[in-house]
C-alpha cells in the first residue's frame, strides 16, 4: 500500500508534469505559473464533502512564513513533518489557488511522483559552499513554500556528505579568476578613442583640456599594448583555465 510508502518530511518532483496535473482540479499547464515542481505529502482529516485521505500538492502553494528569515531545520523540516499528522491547513490553503495542485494519492497516482530527497538527511548550505560538494549530495534552488527566500530558494547538502577538495579547488580557482582584471580595450573604447583623435586633428582650434587628452593617449597606448602582450602570452593556457567540475571528468 502506498500509505506505507510515504515520507513526510520528503521532497517529491512529478515523473511526468502534465500527467500529474491531469489529476488535478485544473489541468491546464499553459498558463499555469502557481507551480514549481517541487511535491509534498500531507494527511487530510476529511470534511463533510471530501472523505479523509493524502494528498500531494505543490510547494507553491504552501503558506509563506511571517518571519524574514526561517530556519530550514528548526521551522520548516518540523512543519512539513507535522503534515504527515495533520495536513489540513496545507490541503486548504490550496483552495486559494485558481490551479489548485491537490492530487489525491492512490496507489496509482503515488507511482507518478518520484522521491528527490529524505529532507531530515539535509542541511541548509550556501550556494556558494554548495559548489564544494560532489553534485549527488547537493539540492540547489529549493522552494518549499510560495516564495521561499525569493527568488532563487536556498540549496541543502547531505548531513554527511564530505568536501570534495577536487570541487573545492576547482571554487577557488575560480574565486581568483573573477577577482583579476585582465587589459583589455573594448570595441566602444577604440571606436570612441578614433572618434576623439578625428576631431583633435581635424580641428582649427586647440581650446581643450590638451595635458587630460595626452594622459588619454599614453594611457590608451598603454593598455592597447599591454592587452596584446597578454593575449600573446596567455593563449595556451586560457583553454585549461575553464571550470572542470567532478562530476564531469567521466565526460573526459
Amino acid at each position: 500500500m502506498f500509505e506505507d510508502k510515504i515520507i513526510f518530511g520528503g521532497l517529491y518532483r512529478a515523473k511526468d508534469l502534465t500527467e500529474v496535473w491531469s489529476h488535478t482540479r485544473h489541468p491546464e499547464l499553459r498558463m499555469n505559473d502557481q507551480r514549481y515542481n517541487f511535491w509534498i505529502p500531507v494527511k487530510f482529516s476529511g470534511d463533510q464533502w471530501v472523505a479523509p485521505g493524502y494528498y500531494m500538492i505543490d510547494t507553491y502553494q504552501v503558506s509563506s512564513f511571517n518571519s524574514y528569515h526561517t530556519s530550514f531545520e528548526n521551522t520548516i523540516l518540523p512543519r512539513l513533518i507535522s503534515f504527515g499528522e495533520n495536513g489540513d491547513s496545507a490541503y486548504y490553503g490550496c483552495g486559494d489557488f485558481y490551479y489548485n495542485s491537490r492530487v489525491r494519492l492512490t496507489d496509482a497516482t503515488f507511482e507518478l511522483f518520484e522521491l528527490i530527497a529524505d529532507l531530515r538527511e539535509y542541511t541548509e548550505v550556501t550556494l556558494k559552499d554548495s559548489y564544494k560538494y560532489a553534485e549527488a549530495d547537493v539540492l540547489r534552488y529549493i522552494k518549499l513554500y510560495r516564495e521561499h527566500n525569493y527568488p532563487n530558494g536556498i540549496c541543502l547538502v547531505k548531513k554527511d556528505a564530505k568536501f570534495n577538495i577536487w570541487n573545492q579547488v576547482e571554487v577557488l580557482c575560480d574565486s581568483i579568476l573573477e577577482n583579476i582584471t585582465t587589459p583589455r580595450v573594448t570595441f566602444t573604447a577604440t571606436s570612441t578613442y578614433e572618434t576623439l583623435m578625428n576631431l583633435i586633428n581635424t580641428s582649427k582650434s586647440d581650446g581643450y583640456n590638451k595635458e587630460r587628452v595626452d594622459a588619454l593617449i599614453k594611457y590608451y597606448q598603454c593598455v592597447t599594448e599591454l592587452q596584446k602582450e597578454f593575449t600573446e602570452k596567455t593563449k595556451d593556457i586560457q583553454d585549461k583555465l575553464s571550470t572542470t567540475r567532478y562530476e564531469w571528468l567521466k565526460n573526459f
